[in-house]
């Protein structure tokens, strides 16, 4: 007869390694992301990618100041 092992499995902390970018969530009223969707269409990107761009380059406006 073999021993089975009662103590749990030792889990590491915190969140585990995915090899992904985590999501992010905005709330925004409907007419403003219309406004996005029809922006990022313009430029033929996603509406995630529209806004990380726009979102980066005021971020960088705002803290070079």
């Amino acid at each position: 007869m073999s021993k089975k092992s009662t103590e749990p499995e030792q889990k590491g902390r915190g969140r585990p390694a995915t090899g992904k970018t985590p999501q992010r969530q905005i709330r925004c009223p409907d007419d403003e992301w219309a406004m996005f969707e029809s922006a990022a269409a313009l430029e033929d990107v996603s509406v995630a990618v529209w806004l990380r761009k726009v979102g980066v380059a005021a971020a960088k406006r705002r803290l070079n100041k």
